[in-house]
């Protein structure tokens, strides 16, 4: 559950796979954002207001990308690695700065292998969610 900057907006995740954009003024659902496989807790996503995304990993394997304001999948990044479980999926990470540099923005994925633990960047030009 994330409550937006303006307060006036919550996101949830349910178990179904679905992240649901709450007005709290009018007590409704304003977008669901929909698509994962997910078949453990809520479904855990992040959101970056800057960017006006919101994201989530799956089960599926692949890291959905939706806009804030349209509700418009943008993206369905394929995950680095095999997602076979829960414990597999990896966790995702957004910046529109990465390494305090302006415009160096994109996906950072992590994941725990037998070979140990691996960090894999996906670099993506701000400008593509502008839809």
């Amino acid at each position: 559950m994330k409550l937006l900057a303006d307060e006036n907006y919550l996101l949830t995740g349910d178990y179904e796979g679905r992240i649901l954009h709450w007005d709290l003024r009018m007590r409704k659902v304003v977008h669901s954002f929909e698509g994962h496989e997910n078949d453990y807790h809520g479904l855990p996503f992040d959101v970056n207001e800057t960017a006006q995304i919101v994201y989530a990993a799956g089960l599926d394997g692949f890291t959905k990308v939706w806009s804030l304001r349209s509700g418009n999948l943008l993206h369905s990044l394929p995950a680095p690695c095999s997602v076979t479980n829960a414990n597999s999926v990896p966790k995702v990470l957004y910046s529109t700065e990465w390494g305090g540099m302006r415009g160096n923005s994109g996906f950072l994925f992590a994941t725990s292998a037998e070979s140990g633990p691996k960090a894999y960047m996906y670099p993506i030009r701000p400008e593509v969610w502008q839809k």
